[in-house]
């Protein structure tokens, strides 16, 4: 399977406010993506403010 190369932008100031710049413009999946970098199915996303869009971090 072949990927597309995405970007994420913020589209509200919140920590669900992220979304793909891509053809699909889907939101940011951020379980997967952490998932991704960890390479193992285990992994996990959680953000500790839902005001912060930045404050998601990645857990194994």
């Amino acid at each position: 399977m072949q990927y597309e190369q995405a970007y994420a932008h913020l589209v509200e100031h919140n920590a669900f406010g992220w979304k793909c710049t891509n053809s699909f413009d889907r939101p940011v999946n951020m379980g997967w993506a952490c998932r991704d970098q960890y390479k193992t199915a285990s992994a996990y996303a959680s953000y500790s403010n839902f005001n912060d869009p930045y404050s998601w971090s990645c857990y194994r």
